[in-house]
């Protein structure tokens, strides 16, 4: 949201426009709060959390668009490269939540990302959880916060630098922002939750 205060916006808007100011966000919000389900996936898609997944052994001999995979061979699923696939996302290098709204609705109709929890047989159990957690984190965060960048001491806004680390895990570097409530009664309902 540091780098797209826009698209905090419109989604802070929908959230008052449908759960209100006078509570959080639920699970039961969800079908009603699609765009916030599309920043949710967007992240996913812009930079996966591991974007090699989990390493797969084939059992048996096999043959995948013409190239021959030894029994026994470690596979890894480049979610990175699927994600980052110029054929399937226009632009993939940008972060627009937007692009899998359907032409209808004035969007791309861009597939959802998969393989954010791994493929087939090992795909992660507690997937459910996981991306009902994230979303929840994320709805909560945006009815509540304005996430934007730091003013230095000097009154300069700091342009930060996101970095990514690279390895078996991918997450941002740290970089400076600024994280206040977007109100008093956020800040209400936040004290609330964390303190029941």
């Amino acid at each position: 949201m540091v780098l797209h205060p826009e698209i905090q916006q419109k989604a802070q808007a929908l959230i008052d426009r449908v759960v209100g100011q006078e509570r959080l966000p639920t699970l039961s919000d969800r079908p009603s709060l699609q765009y916030i389900d599309h920043i949710v996936q967007e992240v996913y898609r812009w930079s996966p959390l591991a974007p090699l997944g989990i390493p797969h052994k084939s059992l048996e001999n096999d043959v995948y668009n013409g190239m021959f995979i030894p029994k026994g061979s470690i596979i890894f699923a480049n979610s990175r490269a699927m994600t980052q696939d110029e054929r399937i996302y226009r632009d993939p290098k940008s972060f627009n939540p937007d692009r899998y709204k359907p032409p209808s609705a004035g969007g791309h109709g861009e597939p959802l990302p998969l393989g954010q929890f791994g493929f087939g047989r090992r795909v992660c159990v507690g997937r459910f959880l996981a991306d009902n957690s994230v979303w929840i984190a994320a709805a909560t965060m945006l009815a509540t916060l304005n996430i934007g960048k730091k003013v230095g001491r000097d009154g300069q806004v700091i342009e930060p630098e996101v970095v990514f680390t690279n390895g078996g895990t991918c997450h941002p570097e740290h970089f400076e922002c600024s994280i206040t409530p977007r109100n008093e009664k956020a800040a209400d309902l936040l004290r609330q939750s964390i303190s029941s």
